[in-house]
């Protein structure tokens, strides 16, 4: 699960920055035009999976003091699902 995980925060990294990638690999262009019709469904899921994910993080917060850098690298991803996923909620591209 946690490479599905990696992976989803890929794609909303990507979608959070279209303009830098085209502008760095122009042929990156179809692929990106592709995604974007489902950018408020990977938005909406992303936000909804952080929420989720920030009550599970501060339902095991006991565990900070034994596995720091497990509890630090979750907060930091359920962070990104909420911050990558709420601009593609707000653009309101649902299909």
């Amino acid at each position: 699960m946690t490479i599905l995980y990696s992976i989803w925060l890929v794609v909303l990294g990507v979608m959070a920055a279209p303009n830098l990638i085209i502008a760095k690999k122009p042929e990156a262009k179809e692929i990106l035009d592709k995604l974007v019709p489902y950018q408020g469904w990977f938005g909406a899921v992303s936000t909804v999976w952080g929420i989720i994910q920030l009550f599970r993080f501060l339902k095991w917060l006991d565990l900070f003091s034994v596995i720091p850098v497990v509890m630090i690298t979750w907060l930091a991803s359920l962070i990104l699902y909420i911050v990558l996923g709420l601009p593609s909620v707000s653009s309101e591209n649902f299909s």
